[in-house]
């Protein structure tokens, strides 16, 4: 059995104290192993992203894979469930980014939202919007400095997600 850490949730129920549970997780928990393995798939991709602003499609599939097997030997079938509906849930707003402007958001960047969504849980969707308040906040700044126009401006996206997946399971 793989440990797991209590996470304070949102939820006011004490048989639902999880962070998965207002999502409709069945676990209470987040696997500290699959956390590991999202910070560390995050962390992977933040030298590819800023070299050559591409994430690998091999690290993404890898780390989703090795979270939704830890989630299933940890809670089952419905571990793995709830870890795949917390990836779909994170990753859907950067999706409908990457679909309605290819430039605006990569593709790279929606596969490592999935990672952050089946490792973190709950987490992971405050983690996305710090890692978006921060790029967006670095890209007017660096604009400013160098007195370039903002539209048009691309960023590297997962440094950005990285600091939020930090930040959000630092927070707890």
């Amino acid at each position: 059995m793989i440990r797991r850490r209590p996470v304070s949730g949102f939820a006011s129920s004490p048989r639902s104290t999880g962070a998965n549970s207002w999502l409709g997780a069945p676990s209470e928990d987040v696997p500290i192993a699959a956390e590991s393995v999202s910070l560390l798939v995050c962390s992977a991709a933040v030298p590819f992203d800023l070299r050559f602003r591409r994430i690998p499609n091999t690290l993404s599939a890898v780390g989703l894979t090795s979270i939704l097997l830890l989630s299933g030997v940890n809670g089952g079938a419905s571990g793995a469930l709830g870890s795949l509906g917390t990836a779909l849930a994170c990753a859907s707003v950067p999706f409908a980014l990457h679909l309605a402007d290819a430039d605006s958001m990569g593709g790279g960047d929606v596969k490592l939202c999935l990672v952050l969504g089946a490792g973190l849980g709950a987490a992971s969707l405050a983690a996305l919007v710090i890692g978006a308040l921060a790029a967006v906040i670095w890209t007017v700044l660096n604009c400013a400095a160098r007195r370039l126009p903002i539209a048009g401006a691309t960023v590297p996206f997962a440094p950005f997600l990285a600091a939020g997946a930090f930040t959000s399971v630092l927070a707890g």
